[in-house]
């Protein structure tokens, strides 16, 4: 029976060493991991102390888990609560961070600011939120939901960038500013500066035929040549600062589209027979003779147009044709185009076209002279008038420059008024 005892309390005392050294290895099990969450819990704390930003975490119960310094130190009355883990994001939010909060829109009705504010925090997802503090700093905050519920809140200080913004945008202002009252100053001025160009141009021409010397013809006809080309720069200049200024006004008149086709005709036709080109008009049957709307800038448009496709045009054809998009009772959609056998364009030089002063040969000892206004003033005029414009060219293939205008149409009343073209069918003529 002794015996028996003695083994079984040494049986009960192995079982019991087993037991002590089982405990012994979970407790320093216990200890290690203990030792591992403390250290991964001072590591975390570094890392977010030696963030530039406030970094905050709210916990699924909405009170605050953790914060870093540089979140207290954004908002000193935080430094007011004895202990700030726990506190709710309400409570700090009210007695906290809108006690540092300046904002027009706040400072109205802040219970309805703050509760907006709590309402955007307790929404999953993420948040940019701009405050601006009491001390003039601007402060952006990004709210991101976790998955266990909570919020991770980074403050991010915005207060260069805002800075810079307002410069930039005082800066813009002032350019507008300086650039309206140039565009003004230059549309009222246009009368004046026109004027006395005029009389230039106009006194020389009429000098030249007087009887003059060789050496006075030759002067004079520089004279008038050079006020002339002078006089186009300065109309372009003053249309386009017309257009900036918004002073360029657009008439509803009854005109007949004849005259215009007819007046682009004397006046292009000269400088197309000096190049050799051949300049024709075409104008198919179904268009519309009388019309409602703007003559003058419907022929400043084509004259531009025009202009250029003889100037950038060596040998060949320029054809401007007028043809019928759509019609209703009182309104027509008509589409210009003039094709040129010209040099053409490369899709980089028409992405620049329409570019004030801008050219396609840029280069200073470029072949072609202007002031690079001409289509940048098309295309805004065929704008003003409700139009588009468009543009197909190849290089070294000619370019085809269209734009669409809507019109009215004129009362038959008008069309009587004005003798009808003569019917040539059936007569024999001759052309010379």
């Amino acid at each position: 029976m002794a015996a028996w005892l003695t083994l079984l309390s040494l049986r009960r005392l192995k079982e019991l060493e087993t037991a002590t050294a089982r405990i012994s290895s979970q407790e320093q099990t216990v200890r290690i991991a203990h030792d591992d969450l403390v250290s991964y819990q001072r590591l975390f704390e570094d890392a977010i102390e030696s963030l530039e930003n406030g970094f905050v975490i709210w916990d699924s119960h909405d009170r605050l888990a953790i914060c870093n310094q540089k979140f207290v130190d954004t908002y000193p009355s935080l430094k007011e609560f004895p202990e700030l883990n726990g506190v709710g994001f309400q409570k700090t939010l009210r007695e906290g961070l809108a006690k540092h909060i300046k904002d027009p829109l706040i400072t109205t009705d802040l219970e309805a600011w703050l509760a907006k504010r709590i309402e955007t925090h307790l929404n999953p997802g993420k948040h940019f939120i701009e405050q601006k503090l009491n001390n003039g700093r601007w402060l952006m905050i990004c709210e991101c939901a976790t998955r266990d519920g909570g919020v991770v809140g980074i403050y991010i200080d915005i207060t260069d960038r805002k800075q810079t913004e307002e410069e930039i945008w005082n800066a813009k202002r002032t350019a507008e500013r300086a650039n309206q009252a140039k565009s003004d100053f230059l549309a009222n001025m246009s009368h004046e500066i026109r004027t006395p160009m005029n009389a230039i141009v106009g006194l020389s021409h009429l000098a030249l035929k007087t009887n003059l010397s060789p050496k006075q013809l030759d002067y004079l006809n520089k004279i008038h040549s050079s006020a002339y080309a002078l006089l186009g720069l300065i109309n372009d200049i003053l249309d386009f600062s017309k257009i900036e200024a918004g002073k360029l006004e657009v008439e509803t008149i009854c005109f007949q589209l004849d005259d215009v086709i007819n007046n682009m005709s004397n006046m292009m036709s000269l400088k197309a027979e000096e190049k050799g080109l051949n300049l024709s008009f075409q104008t198919n049957p179904n268009v519309p003779k009388f019309l409602v709307g703007d003559p003058l800038r419907l022929g400043q448009v084509l004259i531009n147009l025009i202009s250029n496709a003889v100037k950038f045009t060596q040998t060949g054809t320029v054809i401007v044709s007028t043809t019928l998009v759509a019609r209703d009772e009182d309104r027509v959609i008509l589409r210009w185009s003039v094709q040129d056998s010209g040099i053409g364009l490369t899709d980089e030089q028409k992405s620049a076209l329409f570019q004030p002063f801008s050219q396609a040969d840029g280069s200073m000892t470029r072949k072609y002279g202007g002031t690079g206004l001409g289509l940048v003033i098309s295309k805004k005029l065929v704008e003003l008038m409700g139009g588009e414009v468009f543009v197909d060219s190849r290089l070294n293939e000619g370019s085809i420059f269209s734009f669409t205008l809507c019109f009215g149409v004129a009362e038959p009343g008008l069309a009587q008024s004005h003798p009808q073209p003569v019917d040539l069918r059936g007569l024999r003529v001759l052309v010379v």
